[in-house]
Parts: structure tokens; C-alpha cells; sequence
């Protein structure tokens, strides 16, 4: 089985810890706005 991607992976830890779903969001939008740029988008969903 393959390893879950890795925004996946970033909201299963987020919700662990119960942070609010704004958070989640936020962390998602900083990832996806940092490493997109990068052709590192492959990966993430």
C-alpha cells in the first residue's frame, strides 16, 4: 500500500491535535502556495 499523499497526511495530523478547520485551511492554502511554484504539486492531493 502506498503512503497517503502528503495534504492528507497535514489535515489527519491538524485534526489530531483538533485544531479548528480554519487552521486547517490556512495551513493547506501556505502549503499549496509554496510548493506549487516549486513543480512539487504532483504529490500533494
Amino acid at each position: 500500500m502506498s503512503k497517503p499523499k502528503l495534504l492528507v497526511q497535514v489535515c489527519d495530523a491538524i485534526r489530531v491535535k483538533h485544531y479548528s478547520m480554519r487552521t486547517e485551511e490556512a495551513y493547506v492554502y501556505w502549503i499549496k502556495k509554496y510548493l506549487m511554484p516549486c513543480n512539487l504539486c504532483f504529490n500533494l492531493l
